[in-house]
């Protein structure tokens, strides 16, 4: 196969003549500042949609930590005040306030006893079950404790 020269000379000659002229390269140039600008912008909004989010995220958290604080500057404020002081002391300490009256309950050891005995008759019973008794009482949805 010959490559003829003067069809490429030809050749050369119509892409110069048709194809590069001022107004063809212009439009093209044209085109492509077109596109990159658009995508440019593209970009730009979304890098602004992201640090948006940021700032939004941050003043949230800020908000949420002005809130903390408040919160613990009025919990300061009350643990400074006497009623707490006063709170504090009776729980810690067992301390009787001014003009109250305490009341002493005798626990009555036959009752205490009482039921410690109800309590092993019914493990007692609880445990003379037979297994085919256990699984009926698991199938009927009845309670049941572990043996």
């Amino acid at each position: 196969m010959k490559i003829d020269k003067r069809k490429i000379r030809q050749w050369k000659f119509k892409v110069n003549k048709d194809l590069l002229t001022w107004h063809n390269i212009l439009v093209v140039l044209a085109v492509f500042l077109a596109v990159n600008w658009f995508f440019s912008g593209v970009k730009s909004i979304e890098r602004n949609y992201k640090l948006q989010r940021k700032i939004n995220h941050k003043k949230s958290e800020l908000r949420l930590l002005e809130l903390q604080t408040i919160n613990l500057e009025n919990e300061n404020e009350y643990y400074k005040t006497e009623e707490y002081q006063d709170l504090a002391l009776r729980q810690n300490m067992n301390k009787i306030g001014k003009g109250e009256k305490v009341f002493v309950v005798k626990l009555d050891q036959n009752w205490i006893e009482q039921q410690k005995k109800l309590f092993e008759t019914k493990k007692i019973k609880q445990t003379k079950l037979t297994n085919f008794q256990k699984w009926m009482l698991f199938f009927s949805g009845k309670r049941h404790k572990k043996s």
